[in-house]
């Protein structure tokens, strides 16, 4: 309901947004656009009352879940096939979670995206699924019925898929069990605000700085996934600061430009203050606005929260 055909060419994320705009003028409306999967920080998850996934694949329904565990967020989930529907609430420590219901199946066509490295695969073939927009706009209707009783503090049945058979007109609901030792099921605590921090303003230094403050001079800083520091060339000789996270680059970019070689990536997941890029800022190691950072000092971390960036990024216009 939300996209016209004049729409067609633009960015589904700026056509939703005036979409929204013109059924509501007095609606609020913050668009952004990039890899839900690496791109967007958690805080931003925090800094929310309900997420709603309007999602088309597994990978990206993974990354939500591990987010509304880690900063303690319900979500609402819909999917669609054909004339079937299915809407499930998550609200983490009640019931099954979206990981809770993944097969050995679902793991594996999440890591057909990946080649051995765990560098992302170009032009994967994935199966097409035929939808129609009348089982797209029943299950947006249930999901955003979902997400006003999440918000109105009225009773959801987390855990539980409403499952809609448009061919027989059937609608029921199902159970999962919940996982045991399932790896969404961890919190990220304590978090702790730095109202003065932002992804473009500070320094590796400066953050390792703080954080050395708070928990003592051995401290480190951990990130959540590896950072390729550079891709280094045992051919030619040739390096190449690179500075984004592994699972962000392609295949292509382990191939040296200069002698087509294959090249070795220089990995980090640690500043421990021995760094020579220690002047860099958090955004220049791939670090997104409102990202959450783990510092830690033995058995003792602590989670730090860029609030700074919630002022510029959080606009809605």
């Amino acid at each position: 309901m939300l996209f016209r055909a004049d729409d067609r060419g633009r960015r589904k994320v700026d056509a939703a947004a005036d979409g929204v705009k013109a059924l509501n003028p007095d609606v609020k409306v913050k668009t952004w656009h990039g890899d839900i999967n690496f791109e967007m920080g958690l805080g931003v998850f925090r800094h929310v009352d309900a997420i709603v996934g309007c999602l088309d694949n597994r990978e990206a329904r993974l990354s939500i879940n591990r987010f509304s565990w880690a900063v303690n967020r319900p979500w609402v989930d819909g999917a669609i096939q054909e004339l079937m529907g299915i809407v499930r609430v998550f609200r983490p420590g009640e019931g099954a979670c979206y990981e809770c219901t993944l097969t050995d199946l679902d793991y594996q066509i999440i890591n057909l995206r990946y080649s051995c490295p765990l560098l992302a695969r170009q032009n994967i073939m994935q199966g097409k699924v035929p939808t129609t927009p009348t089982s797209a706009s029943i299950v947006a209707a249930f999901q955003t019925q979902e997400a006003l009783k999440l918000l109105h503090n009225m009773e959801v049945l987390p855990g539980k898929a409403l499952m809609i058979n448009g061919l027989t007109n059937d609608i029921y609901l199902t159970e999962y069990p919940v996982k045991v030792g399932c790896m969404s099921h961890s919190r990220l605590e304590p978090i702790v605000e730095l109202p003065e921090a932002t992804a473009e303003g500070t320094t590796l230094a400066g953050l390792l700085a703080t954080a050395r403050e708070r928990l003592g001079p051995e401290t480190v800083l951990e990130f959540d996934s590896e950072l390729v520091v550079s891709m280094d060339c045992g051919s030619c000789g040739r390096s190449e600061p690179v500075f984004q996270r592994m699972a962000r680059l392609y295949e292509d970019a382990a191939v040296c430009p200069h002698c087509g070689a294959k090249r070795e990536m220089r990995l980090t997941h640690r500043i421990t203050g021995e760094e020579e890029f220690l002047d860099r800022t958090l955004a220049q190691v791939d670090v997104p606005p409102l990202g959450i950072i783990r510092a830690r000092n033995g058995s003792e971390r602590v989670y730090f929260e860029l609030t700074g960036d919630k002022a510029t990024f959080l606009q809605f216009a």
